[in-house]
């Protein structure tokens, strides 16, 4: 199984045991590597990352299923309601609108690979925490986790 580690804001002497990869770059790499469809399961998202999403996936003709928490600002429920009226065949989105908060924290990137870990998608979040993430290539736990999103989704209201 290929599993890499994915931190922002954490540096390891050269002498640490453990090789961590930068979560922005191994990101970039997945979006550009997807071949049909970004499933994006997340607590908090905003426009500037959603305009990276639109860049990387959607003007290249791919797609983008979006789950995330009712907590976001205006500004990027604006720019869900832009994409969905200029990409209405290739991006798709809900917002959980239940008591309890969505906060899980996961892009499956076609049925290859799958980001698991503790970041939100705000360009904030990138630049000020530390966060680490998993990125995980075993074709078992991606599947599992593709129909984990496409079942809350299909039965979010």
């Amino acid at each position: 199984m290929e599993v890499k580690i994915l931190s922002t804001h954490l540096v390891f002497p050269s002498t640490f045991p453990i090789k961590t990869f930068d979560f922005g770059a191994e990101l970039l790499q997945q979006l550009e590597n997807t071949q049909q469809i970004v499933r994006v399961a997340v607590f908090l998202i905003d426009s500037e990352m959603l305009k990276i999403f639109e860049d990387k996936v959607l003007k290249k003709g791919k797609k983008i299923k979006l789950l995330c928490d009712r907590n976001i600002d205006e500004q990027t429920k604006e720019f869900l309601i832009f994409l969905r009226k200029n990409y209405p065949e290739s991006f798709f989105y809900k917002i959980w609108n239940r008591e309890n908060s969505f906060h899980t924290k996961f892009i499956v990137f076609d049925t290859c690979s799958v980001i698991v870990g503790s970041h939100n998608l705000k360009m904030r979040s990138l630049r000020e925490n530390l966060e680490i993430s998993l990125l995980i290539k075993e074709p078992k736990t991606v599947i599992n986790l593709l129909e984990i999103f496409e079942y809350i989704y299909k039965n979010l209201q």
